[in-house]
């Protein structure tokens, strides 16, 4: 039934549940064509792309489709407004599990509409696998496991993946990653030394790259003071007048900024005069307020104590290095390789020894944290390739493996991946029957069901592209048999093995954010009655 009202509709019932169904199922179609390593790419040709591009990422894929019925398009922006804080990892996967309960759900909410316990049942099923994830869930333990898991998010990908073995060790697990196009070159990996600082910028105007939110400055001047900065009638004016001549951008440092001078800096970096920033440091208490000199030795710059007025401040007393780079939150200062010193180096020597005299643990823990920021360091990948088109897939690809990897460090791994869902169906099954009672156990089974599809899509890519293998359904049920959540089925060699040996795994992070989206979504979807459009 259509409500009309002037401008706007109202959908109600039937129609809004078989435009969602409709809506999921044409969506499902593509990321089904997509799924796994056999999965096939989907080229998007579109107004707003400056070039047509490939990709197979779910979350690709339902930003750039919309459908011409207005209503599915509002079904699918709003599967893309649910699927956006994954940023890509596992988005097909949780996407096929979602449309799976909703379908599902809605055949059987046509049947009882008025009586939603079985949502309840989806809500405990999906807790009871959270807790049974984490059961089988471990933590990296060694270097061969971390090669495993970046393998495991780019498999064809070897050459790369050394690469990022490099970047992601326990020692260097935080370093910055940019990734730069190299048309018509070769990818290569290339580290600069620097300086961590885990303080941002103050204030938004003045990033230089608003999509990244940084600001990055080329060799630039820098002022450190330990007082509070204030504007001096025309006196700051003069003082930067040669500064601005120079072209180059000056980075200030201090405790503190009178608001007239802050707005001044911002003036300035809006009106195009000189590229500038302010970076406050809390210097109340005395083992954070050295971190004023860790900056000056780095940079040569001398700490300005006194306010004794702008025109007292030299040119020789400003700082300098080869690049800055400010996010809101952090900064890092990259050295030339000649800028290489003996007073860096013993100034890094020196906190070993004064960790070692000092009484108290808080004390000592801030003197290793600023004598690990000495060690920040800035990683390029250069991508290499003959089109830009080869090279922005790449790109998307490698970004989307980097947060799934980031998560297997951060919170650890659970073997096998969704191939778990198979081995714990049966427990599912007998807990629900145990624990749930009347109409929750039809939306226990849903969810059992909802999250087993991803293997049998997985399965049935292979087989399509494969001959003589056996059909999805036997692999599961030899899956099943086992009884063993170590073993599965490996699509390479097309035989039953131990996962852990063949680094067949999964984020347990990624896992748990990606049921807890597939439920919300799906209770959403089928909690509405009416749409308005």
């Amino acid at each position: 039934m259509v409500i009309k009202n002037k401008s706007l509709k109202i959908s109600k019932d039937e129609d809004l549940q078989v435009s969602i169904f409709n809506g999921l199922n044409i969506l499902s179609l593509l990321i089904k064509q997509t799924y796994g390593p056999n999965g096939k790419n989907i080229l998007f040709d579109s107004n707003k792309l400056h070039i047509p591009e490939l990709s197979k990422d779910g979350n690709y894929i339902i930003k750039n489709f919309l459908l011409r019925n207005r209503l599915k398009s509002l079904i699918i922006l709003l599967v893309e407004e649910a699927f956006r804080p994954l940023k890509s990892e596992g988005t097909n996967t949780f996407f096929l599990i979602s449309s799976s309960m909703i379908t599902k759900g809605i055949k059987f909410l046509t049947l009882i509409p008025e009586n939603l316990s079985w949502c309840e049942g989806m809500q405990k099923t999906i807790y009871y696998i959270f807790s049974r994830l984490e059961n089988n869930s471990k933590s990296l333990s060694s270097t061969h496991e971390l090669d495993q898991v970046i393998y495991r998010f780019l498999p064809e990908e070897k050459f790369i993946g050394s690469l990022l073995s490099e970047i992601f060790t326990k020692q260097n697990i935080n370093a910055s990653l940019d990734i730069e196009i190299n048309l018509g070159g070769t990818t290569t990996l290339e580290k600069e030394k620097g300086m961590k600082l885990n303080y941002g910028y103050s204030s938004p105007y003045f990033l230089t790259d608003s999509n990244k939110k940084l600001i990055e400055f080329n060799n630039p001047y820098i002022l450190i003071t330990n007082y509070t900065l204030k504007l001096d009638g025309d006196d700051f004016a003069e003082w930067l007048e040669p500064i601005i001549y120079k072209k180059r951008p000056l980075l200030i440092i201090s405790p503190s900024i009178e608001e007239e001078l802050l707005s001044t800096l911002i003036l300035n970096k809006l009106s195009g005069i000189i590229d500038t920033a302010y970076i406050q440091i809390n210097t109340e208490n005395s083992i954070l307020g050295t971190t004023l000199n860790d900056i000056a030795v780095y940079t040569n710059c001398e700490i300005i104590k006194e306010d004794k007025g702008w025109k007292k401040i030299k040119r020789q007393d400003l700082g300098e290095t080869k690049q800055i780079i400010v996010s809101n939150t952090k900064t890092l200062f990259i050295r030339n390789e000649q800028q290489e010193s003996l007073t860096i180096e013993k100034y890094y020597n020196q906190f070993q020894s004064q960790a070692l005299l000092s009484q108290s643990e808080y004390e000592t823990e801030k003197l290793m944290e600023r004598q690990m920021n000495l060690l920040g360091s800035r990683t390029k990948l250069k991508l290499g390739g003959a089109t830009l088109l080869e090279i922005h897939e790449l790109r998307k690809r490698i970004e989307s493996s980097l947060l799934s990897i980031q998560n297997c460090l951060d919170e650890g791994i659970i073997i096998g991946g969704a191939t778990c869902f198979i081995h714990i169906g049966e427990e599912v099954e007998n807990w629900s029957r145990q624990n749930l009672i009347g109409l929750e156990l039809i939306g226990a089974r849903i969810v059992n069901n909802s999250v087993q599809q991803p293997i049998n899509i997985l399965l049935n890519n292979h087989s399509l592209s494969q001959t003589n293998i056996k059909g999805p359904s036997i692999i599961i049920e030899n899956i099943k048999k086992t009884k063993d959540y170590k073993i599965g089925y490996d699509l390479e060699t097309e035989n039953m093995v131990n996962m852990d040996d063949y680094g067949i795994l999964d984020s347990i992070s990624t896992l748990r954010k990606g049921l807890s989206t597939s439920l919300s979504l799906a209770l959403m979807m089928l909690s509405i009655k009416y749409l308005v459009y």
